[in-house]
């Protein structure tokens, strides 16, 4: 897999936040908790981890630096011959469940040396790399869909770009689980 097969675009208009505002108003009160705890973090990572109540593991199923495609390298204001780090993890339950997963293409040459090693060597996942730079999560779109893979259950959908200081540092797309989420241990209780 070279080219993910999600594309970042600019941030959404104003239209664009009302009708997601509209949307959330007509689901269920725990629903729209949950989905606020996801879309409002700046660092999803720490908010899995705080909706579990424990660290979820991590699977790093696909990593490749290479040109990234024009939408991306868009969204991040890179040069069109820089490269960028595609990635592909998963959360997990203790149990095996998934929790979510997460493609991310980040701009490794914008990062410290330590940032950059961890990234190509490790399955840490981003916001836990990118944790000391006081990352802002720019959320560019959110929805609720059927799974592909099970069509009775529904995924959260979150498109948004990392930011740090004011530099773009990596896009994001994230699917979480709402089913696995909301049955978790804690019940999601969370606030």
């Amino acid at each position: 897999m070279s080219t993910p097969a999600w594309l970042f675009s600019e941030p959404t208009d104003a239209t664009q936040h009302l009708a997601d505002a509209v949307v959330l108003e007509t689901l269920s009160a725990p629903l729209r908790r949950l989905i606020r705890h996801f879309v409002d973090t700046d660092n999803v990572t720490a908010a899995v981890g705080r909706w579990l109540g424990y660290p979820p593991a991590v699977q790093l199923r696909h990593r490749v630096e290479e040109p990234g495609p024009r939408e991306i390298v868009r969204a991040l204001h890179l040069p069109d011959t820089d490269r960028v780090q595609l990635r592909h993890i998963v959360f997990v339950t203790a149990d095996g469940r998934t929790l979510m997963e997460a493609r991310a293409a980040v701009a490794l040459q914008r990062l410290p040396l330590e940032a950059r090693r961890l990234l190509r060597t490790t399955d840490t996942p981003i916001g836990a790399v990118l944790g000391r730079l006081l990352p802002r999560r720019n959320t560019l779109h959110w929805n609720v869909i059927a799974d592909p893979d099970d069509p009775v259950a529904e995924l959260l959908v979150v498109r948004a770009r990392v930011d740090a200081h004011g530099v773009p540092l990596a896009c994001v797309e994230e699917h979480f689980h709402l089913a696995t989420l909301t049955g978790t241990p804690s019940g999601g209780d969370q606030t």
